[in-house]
């Protein structure tokens, strides 16, 4: 029977299928051998054909609903996620993992519950959250130990491995992937272990260790060889070439690159073609032979270009432009500057506008999350919290007011510094006594006010209530003097160091707090800029971040620094409860703000309403320290 038939065949009987399920929605009545036939059927179509898949799945839950059928949902739900991770909507596929979840905790089979674990953990790595990927994949491994499955032990192991390679904590991965292969070589699982010495290879390669990545490679194609495993083959083939470009080693990463770029065009696998071409260039640029440089940057650049990826494209003409400077020819370099230019901002645009897309949708999802986030609450922590309750409030109260205490110590202590000492001491005084506030008193601070609101919402005593509120106010009071010390002594480290160590060290602290979530990237920064700038975007930093602490009631905040073209950017943006700006605005004190940037001959731009989060971009022209500052 030919493919074509089998196809039409396969069509027919998913039709008959959608067909009946729409009969048995209609009756309100559904057998759940049915149900189970339309999530295997949406299942084996994840990657063929998810658009039917998500239909047949959603048939599944319709089905599956009114009878409360726990196996049909949770089924379901996790061919939803699935679709949703591989269509790169992350935050849909955690919410359809966590509603698999919920109906897979009371069926309470613990290798299904394992299994949805291990799905939102890794959903969580790809958005480089790797404490919370870290949390569920640790839990899918315990539950995998207690039921001795060896193999899903292996694999939880390994993608906990590359959970903490990921998030560059080299030690644990190595600890885990060890792990893992030790596993697969018990069960006498080969491809498991070809995967693992893949994956070891990589945190090598990560750690710089490059002698000791390339004998793991090698031992990974001659396995994949014996199992005449082609993809994984050449995966690994492609990894050596990358570590002895990395080395140095030209002719022998020439050798193998090309073996991996035969492999994808035969395979036609235009993405990776496309980076392989693009690894020649870069390679034979390295060799002082240009035209073969340009030869291969332009394949590069003609596949990527192909296949939408623009950010490659911008690395391709960037490598083009400098390849033909060392030609001599520099209309072309020219010519291929103003291509990057022009992909290097439209990189910008896509990821601005993604970032404002994820914002939307993590707020549109969230009321729907919260029901989702209370059934997976751990039962064994919430009732110690219980029982503790009454202790916890003594034992509380009482460490405020020594927090108190000690507060006034350090603030006094540090007033003495600064009037007997010298500049020099002083300066070594202020680092000091910053770590030691943002270290122990910061956490303390944060700390004692999130058990004190618990025991309030627990507690129905109103004097009980009001003692905490009182409480409460107090340590409201110590944190925002805690701020204004902590902003004091960041000036210090601005003058010494800069704009990007200053603010890094502003956003550490902050986010010990415990009050909020706060990343920080920066790009083209590579030089001190003039001081004047330096402390005109530190302080309009430090407007927003207050501006979000007081108002907002945020639990994310991100902040990125870059120079794009004549201009130094700032890229603000928080998931709190947003206002009118053309109410709210001097209130808020970003006329501070905007009076700020004009000095500098700036501007900024405002994006925000209410209940749907705040965003501001400055941009100031850039200007650079010409003296040692």
């Amino acid at each position: 029977m030919s493919s074509e038939i089998k196809r039409l065949l396969r069509l027919l009987f998913l039709a008959i299928l959608l067909y009946a399920g729409n009969i048995a929605a209609q009756s309100g009545k559904a057998d759940t051998a049915f149900i189970n036939n339309l999530n295997a059927e949406s299942f084996a179509l994840l990657k063929e054909n998810p658009d039917t898949a998500e239909l047949l799945a959603r048939k599944a839950i319709e089905l599956s609903t009114p009878v409360n059928y726990l196996q049909g949902l949770g089924d379901g739900y996790v061919r939803l996620g699935i679709i949703a991770k591989d269509a790169g909507n992350y935050q849909q596929a955690i919410a359809d993992y966590k509603k698999s979840l919920t109906y897979r905790l009371q069926i309470g089979d613990q290798d299904l519950i394992a299994r949805v674990y291990n799905n939102i953990g890794m959903v969580f790595s790809k958005m480089a959250e790797y404490d919370s990927a870290s949390f569920y994949l640790m839990k899918a491994l315990k539950s995998a130990e207690s039921l001795k499955l060896k193999s899903a032990q292996a694999m939880y192991s390994m993608n906990i491995g590359i959970a903490y390679e990921k998030n560059r904590d080299f030690e644990l991965a190595l600890k885990f992937n060890h792990q893992a292969r030790a596993l697969y070589e018990e069960e006498e699982d080969s491809t498991g272990v070809l995967k693992c010495l893949i994956n070891e290879g990589g945190i090598w390669y990560a750690k710089k260790e490059y002698t000791s990545a390339l004998p793991i490679y090698r031992r990974a194609i001659a396995i994949a060889t014996i199992l005449e495993d082609d993809r994984n083959r050449y995966y690994a083939i492609g990894d050596l070439a990358t570590t002895f470009m990395s080395m140095d080693v030209y002719d022998s990463a020439v050798y193998y690159m090309k073996q991996s770029l035969f492999y994808h065009l035969e395979e036609e696998d235009v993405p990776a073609a496309a980076i392989d071409y693009g690894n020649l260039g870069i390679l034979f640029g390295k060799m002082n032979k240009p035209d073969s440089a340009v030869y291969y940057l332009k394949q590069s650049l003609m596949h990527s270009e192909a296949i939408g990826d623009i950010q490659l494209s911008a690395k391709n003409a960037m490598e083009l432009a400098v390849q033909y400077v060392a030609k001599g020819d520099f209309r072309e370099a020219y010519k291929y500057q103003q291509q990057y230019i022009s992909y290097n901002d439209s990189v910008f645009s896509i990821s601005k506008a993604e970032a404002i897309a994820e914002m939307q949708t993590q707020y549109e999802t969230e009321k729907k999350e919260n029901q989702i986030q209370l059934l997976n609450k751990d039962k064994e922590i919430q009732q110690q919290q219980l029982d503790r309750k009454s202790m916890m409030q003594l034992v509380l109260i009482s460490g405020i007011v020594v927090i108190i205490v000690f507060f006034g110590l350090f603030f006094n202590r540090y007033k003495l510094k600064r009037t007997i000492q010298s500049q020099e001491a002083l300066l070594n005084e202020r680092k000091r006594i910053s770590s030691e506030l943002h270290d122990d008193l910061g956490a303390q601070l944060s700390t004692a006010k999130l058990y004190l609101s618990k025991i309030k919402a627990n507690d129905k005593n109103e004097d009980t209530k009001t003692i905490i509120d009182n409480s409460l106010s107090l340590i409201d009071g110590s944190i925002t003097d805690l701020r204004r010390i902590m902003d004091d002594l960041q000036v210090s480290t601005l003058q010494d160091k800069g704009i990007i160590v200053a603010t890094e060290e502003l956003v550490n602290k902050v986010n010990h707090l415990q009050l909020i979530n706060f990343s920080l990237s920066h790009h083209g920064i590579e030089k001190r800029l003039e001081y004047k700038l330096e402390h005109t975007v530190f302080r309009i930093t430090q407007e927003l971040i207050n501006n979000t602490l007081k108002y907002a009631g945020a639990s994310k905040v991100t902040l990125e620094l870059l120079v794009r073209d004549d201009s130094f950017v700032v890229l603000y943006e928080d998931d709190g409860k947003g206002f009118d700006i053309q109410k709210i605005k001097r209130g808020y004190g970003l006329s501070n703000v905007e009076s700020r940037a004009s000095a500098m001959g700036g501007f900024v731009e405002w994006d925000t309403r209410p209940e749907n989060g705040f965003r501001a971009i400055i941009e100031i022209p850039v200007s650079y320290a010409t003296t040692k500052v």
